[in-house]
C-alpha cells in the first residue's frame, strides 16, 4: 500500500500594495537629477576616479557602465576634468512613466560643457578636449523607495535649439 501524502498548505496570495500615482519630476527636480549625474560623472572619470556618488545619481545599467569606464581610466592612467558651464531642462516627457512609478521620463536639456582629457603624466590631450553646447535627452527613473530620480541613460541629440 501507498503512504498518504499530505497536500501542501494553500496560502492565499498576498495582494500587492495599491499603486500610488507617481507624479513626474518637475523641471527643477529633473534639473537637480541631471546636475547630480554630471557631478557624479566628474568624480568617477576625474583624477580621483571616485564612484561613491554614482549609485545616488545613476541607475543600472548606466551606473555600471560608467563605473567600468572609471575603472578602465584608473588602470590606464587617464582622467577627465569637466566644467559644466550651463544646464537647463526645458521640458519633461512623462509618456513612458507608469502610474506606479515604473518606466522612465525623459528630461530634454540644453547643456554647455567643457572637458579636458589628461594622461597619467598630467599632460593634457589637446585632441580630446572640448568646449561645446549640446542638446541631450536624459532618461530618468525613480530611485528605490521613491527617493528622487536617477539618470538611466543619456542621448546627445545635437546642438541646442533656441527657445
Amino acid at each position: 500500500p501507498r503512504a498518504a501524502v499530505a497536500p501542501a498548505p494553500v496560502r492565499a496570495p498576498i495582494a500587492p500594495a495599491p499603486a500610488k500615482n507617481v507624479a513626474p519630476p518637475t523641471l527643477r527636480e529633473a534639473e537637480a537629477a541631471v546636475l547630480r549625474w554630471h557631478a557624479a560623472k566628474a568624480d568617477a572619470l576625474g583624477p580621483r576616479h571616485s564612484t561613491s556618488t554614482l549609485a545616488a545619481a545613476a541607475a543600472d545599467p548606466w551606473r555600471a557602465a560608467v563605473a567600468r569606464d572609471a575603472a578602465t581610466a584608473q588602470t590606464s592612467g587617464w582622467f577627465w576634468v569637466f566644467n559644466l558651464k550651463s544646464l537647463r531642462v526645458d521640458r519633461v516627457d512623462a509618456t513612458r512613466l507608469t502610474p506606479a512609478g515604473g518606466g522612465a521620463v525623459v528630461a530634454h536639456a540644453r547643456v554647455r560643457e567643457a572637458g579636458d582629457l589628461y594622461a597619467r603624466t598630467g599632460k593634457k590631450s589637446a585632441g580630446h578636449s572640448y568646449d561645446n553646447a549640446y542638446a541631450a535627452e536624459y532618461a530618468l527613473t525613480r530611485a528605490p523607495g521613491g527617493a528622487g530620480w536617477r539618470v538611466a541613460g543619456v542621448l546627445v541629440t545635437g546642438e541646442p535649439r533656441a527657445r
